[in-house]
C-alpha cells in the first residue's frame, strides 16, 4: 500500500501553502521597480559542508556576472548552507512550514524526494525544458530512470558515491597482510591477527579495529553504511524492503549484524575524532566515504601508502561485492514564499550551470571541489575527466564500483523502518557484542527478530 507523508509534515505544509503570498524570507522576490526592472533575489541552499558551499558559491558568482534576466529583472543568486539542525531534511521541512524555504537546494536523497513529492512540496521536472536540456547536455542518459516516481521526475541527480570500506595500509602490513580481506575467511584472519597482536598495534597508535561508535548512530541513513552494503553482498543483491512488505532475509540480517559483532571488544565505542587525518591512524578500518578524500589529502595521507579503499568481504571467492550508493540531487520547492518568478530564476541558474557550454567544466569543478563523482554516463570516456581520474586512484576506485552500488529503498517510510532496525536491533546488539572477546561472536538471532518486528510496525508492513 502506497505510503504518504506523515500527518505532521502534511499539516505544516498545508499551513505554509495557505499562509498567503505575504510571507517574509530571503526568497521574497522583491525588486526595486514595478513588474520590470530591479532584481530577482533567488536563494539556493547547498549541503551543510564547506566544500559544496564553496562550489555553489563560485557558480552563483559566475552566473550573477552574466546579468541574466527574467521578466526584466536581473536574477541574483545567493547561496547559503542548509541550516545545521538534527538533519538537512529537518531543516528543509521546517523551512517549508515557516515559509522560508529556498527556491532550490541540493543534497536531496531519493527517500526524502519521495516524501517531498508526495506532499506536493517540490516541482515536477520531466516536462521542464531546462530539465530536458540538462539530461541531454550532461549526458545523463538512463541514470535518471531510478529517480522516477510513477513516470515523473522531481530531482536533477547531482552526484553518486560508492561508499565502501577504508583500511589502514600500514597497520595491515604490520599484521602480515598486503591487502584488505576479500572473503569472510580473510576477514576473520585479520580479526584474529589483530587480537593476537594488540600490543604491537597499540605501539603503532592503533587503539581499535573499528571506531565502533558509528554503529550506535540512530539516523536511518546510516543503514546504507553498516547494514545495506554488507546485506546486499550476503544476499547477492537481494532486496529487503518493498512498497508493501518487509522482505528481509532473516539469515542474511543475522550474518550482517554478526559481521560487526565478530569484532567484539576490538571495536572502540568511544568517539574517535577524525581518525583518518591523525598523524598515526588509530583504527584498522572504517566506512570509506568519497567526500572525506580531500580531508585525507590535506592531512598528508597518501592513497596506497596510508589508506586504501576496498569492497565488503564476500562469503566465498567469486561472489559479487556490493557497496552503498550515496546519491543526491537538486530540487525546486513549492511554498508560500516561492513565486513563479523565483522558480524560473532558480531554473535559469541551474540550467546555466549545466548547459552544453558549461556542463563538463561544472562537473570537473565539482570533482575537484568535493572528490565526488557527478551523475553522468560518460565519466570514463569523456576526455574532460581523464586527467583527474588518472591522477587520483582513490577516485578511480569509487568510479569503478558505481555499477555495484545500491541505494537505500526509496519509500516515504524507509527512514522510520531503518531507525526501528537500529533502535531495536543493531544498537542493542552492538552494545552487548562489544563486551565479548573478538571472534566470540554474540548470536544476533534474537536481536534480528526484535528488529524485524519493530521494522514491520514502524512501516506498517506485512
Amino acid at each position: 500500500m502506497k505510503r504518504i507523508i506523515s500527518a505532521v509534515l502534511a499539516l505544516v505544509l498545508c499551513l505554509a501553502l495557505f499562509a498567503g503570498c505575504g510571507s517574509s524570507g530571503s526568497n521574497s522576490g522583491s525588486s526595486s521597480g514595478s513588474n520590470s526592472g530591479g532584481t530577482l533575489n533567488v536563494l539556493f541552499w547547498s549541503a551543510p559542508n564547506q566544500n559544496q558551499f564553496d562550489y555553489w558559491l563560485s557558480k552563483a558568482e559566475a552566473f550573477n556576472a552574466t546579468k541574466t534576466e527574467y521578466n526584466g529583472k536581473v536574477i541574483q543568486v545567493t547561496v547559503e548552507m542548509t541550516p545545521e539542525t538534527d538533519s538537512s531534511e529537518a531543516a528543509i521541512q521546517n523551512a517549508i512550514a515557516t515559509g522560508t524555504v529556498p527556491a532550490a537546494s541540493e543534497n536531496i536523497n531519493s527517500t526524502f524526494m519521495r516524501i517531498l513529492a508526495e506532499s506536493s512540496a517540490i516541482y515536477e521536472l520531466q516536462d521542464e525544458p531546462v530539465y530536458q536540456q540538462i539530461v541531454k547536455d550532461r549526458v545523463m542518459g538512463s541514470t535518471v530512470d531510478g529517480w522516477a516516481i510513477d513516470g515523473k521526475q522531481y530531482v536533477i541527480p547531482l552526484y553518486i558515491n560508492s561508499v565502501s570500506l577504508v583500511w589502514n595500509v600500514k597497520a595491515l602490513a604490520a599484521l602480515g597482510f598486503d591487502a584488505p580481506p576479500v572473503t569472510m575467511e580473510d576477514y576473520y584472519d585479520v580479526i584474529r591477527a589483530y587480537k593476537d597482536n594488540q600490543d604491537k598495534m597499540e605501539q603503532m597508535g592503533v587503539i581499535a579495529m573499528l571506531p565502533g561508535a558509528r554503529l550506535l548512530k540512530g539516523s536511518g541513513y546510516q543503514c546504507g553504511y553498516d547494514f545495506q552494503m554488507q546485506y546486499s553482498t550476503f544476499t547477492q543483491g537481494g532486496t529487503w524492503l518493498t512498497e508493501d512488505a518487509l522482505t528481509v532475509d532473516r539469515d542474511a540480517m543475522i550474518k550482517t549484524m554478526e559481521f560487526w559483532g565478530a569484532l567484539g571488544s576490538t571495536a572502540q565505542l568511544n568517539a574517535i575524532d577524525s581518525p583518518w587525518t591523525q598523524e598515526n591512524i588509530p583504527v584498522l578500518f572504517d566506512i570509506g566515504k568519497p567526500w572525506d578524500l580531500s580531508a585525507y589529502t590535506e592531512a598528508g595521507k597518501v592513497y596506497g601508502e596510508d589508506y586504501v579503499f576496498a569492497t565488503t568481504p564476500v562469503e566465498k571467492a567469486g561472489d559479487q561485492a556490493y557497496c552503498y550508493a550515496d546519491t543526491k540531487g537538486i530540487t525546486f520547492y513549492k511554498a508560500s514564499n516561492i513565486t513563479e518568478e523565483l522558480h524560473q530564476g532558480a531554473l535559469a541558474f541551474i540550467g546555466w550551470v549545466y548547459n552544453a557550454e558549461n556542463a563538463a567544466q561544472s562537473d570537473l569543478d565539482w570533482i575537484k571541489a568535493t572528490a565526488m563523482l557527478p551523475v553522468r554516463a560518460d565519466i570514463s570516456e569523456n576526455a574532460a575527466f581523464a586527467d583527474i581520474l588518472a591522477g587520483n586512484p582513490a577516485l578511480a576506485y569509487f568510479g569503478s564500483n558505481i555499477t555495484n552500488a545500491v541505494q537505500l529503498p526509496a519509500f516515504s517510510f524507509t527512514d522510520d523502518v531503518n531507525v526501528a532496525f537500529r533502535a531495536e536491533g543493531l544498537i542493542p546488539y552492538i552494545t552487548e557484542a562489544v563486551t565479548h572477546e573478538a571472534l566470540d561472536t554474540l548470536d544476533a538471532s534474537a536481536y534480528a527478530d526484535a528488529a524485524i518486528a519493530a521494522m514491520k510496525e514502524a512501516g506498517k508492513l506485512n
